[in-house]
């Protein structure tokens, strides 16, 4: 995880995993809605941080790449359980997992080949994404196919409306439409 800074002063790590999720979330929002009975799932980490001050998200200057990835992992969850709250009546359940530790490229390159297969995270996040077991089930965070905890700081919903709001300015000031036009997103 390397410092890159986009265009607009946002580290790529956070851009990708977080406001990249959040526009294309809202992208196909409404074709969800109107077709009922979906699920969002959000990729996360065992490893999300216990709190954060948003101002990395604005910030460059406080760059660390690992927290920078905590962060951005915190992020989706605190998306996953605003999301949630905010389809309760639409019939999408919005939930969040870490699939556990994979070898994707990114960890064989900079930590050698010590996770799972890429066959078994995708496994856990197609029984997320279909299975019978989770059906109904809304803004919950998964580890593998079991719900677990997240960290205390995620459940406080004025952290999850901060995150919301700056998510929609980073948009807007990206020069991206902003995807959220329900009265209620």
């Amino acid at each position: 995880l390397f410092r890159t800074i986009t265009a607009n002063a946002i580290a790529t790590t956070l851009t990708q995993h977080h406001p990249a999720l959040f526009s294309l979330t809202g992208i196909f929002l409404p074709l969800m809605i109107e077709r009922k009975k979906n699920r969002i799932i959000k990729l996360t980490s065992k490893i999300h941080s216990s709190s954060t001050n948003f101002k990395t998200l604005l910030s460059p200057a406080t760059f660390e790449s690992v927290k920078a990835y905590s962060d951005s992992k915190l992020y989706n969850v605190l998306f996953t359980y605003t999301l949630a709250n905010l389809l309760q009546k639409e019939g999408i359940t919005v939930n969040c997992m870490h699939p556990g530790v994979i070898n994707t490229k990114m960890l064989t390159k900079t930590w050698g080949p010590i996770g799972s297969p890429v066959h078994d995270g995708a496994t856990r996040e197609v029984y997320l994404a279909d299975s019978p077991e989770v059906e109904g089930i809304t803004g919950k965070y998964f580890v593998g196919n079991r719900m677990a905890d997240s960290v205390p700081f995620s459940y406080q919903p004025e952290a999850g409306e901060a995150l919301w709001k700056i998510s929609r300015d980073i948009l807007t000031k990206s020069g991206f439409n902003n995807p959220y036009k329900t009265p209620h997103l």
